[in-house]
């Protein structure tokens, strides 16, 4: 749920962006969907081996507001299981004016 402030961060009307680290692979789905626009690379796939996913939940967000949020993730090469685990290094929502 989006708070009304952060610190002294006031976030009403701002910009909430999902960031997330997933080693290898990932996809980020937001209240059911995955964001995604054809002809364009989708923001919310194929970001890992460390690179940060960078997912908009919201262009204007209020106090009160929801995401459900579910991320993917899975070891490279898909076609043959790794013996390695998934890494999932950070997730946090970030706000931009």
């Amino acid at each position: 749920m989006i708070p009304a402030k952060i610190c002294n961060f006031e976030t009403t009307d701002a910009k909430a962006v999902l960031k997330a680290y997933v080693d290898d692979y990932a996809e980020v789905w937001i209240n059911g969907q995955m964001p995604r626009r054809s002809g364009y690379p989708s923001p919310a796939t194929i970001q890992g081996l460390n690179m940060p996913n960078r997912v908009v939940l919201a262009d204007v967000v209020k106090p009160g507001d929801k995401f459900q949020i579910a991320i993917f993730g899975i070891n490279e090469p898909i076609s043959v299981a790794p013996e390695n685990f998934v890494w999932f290094r950070a997730a946090k929502v970030e706000f931009f004016r």
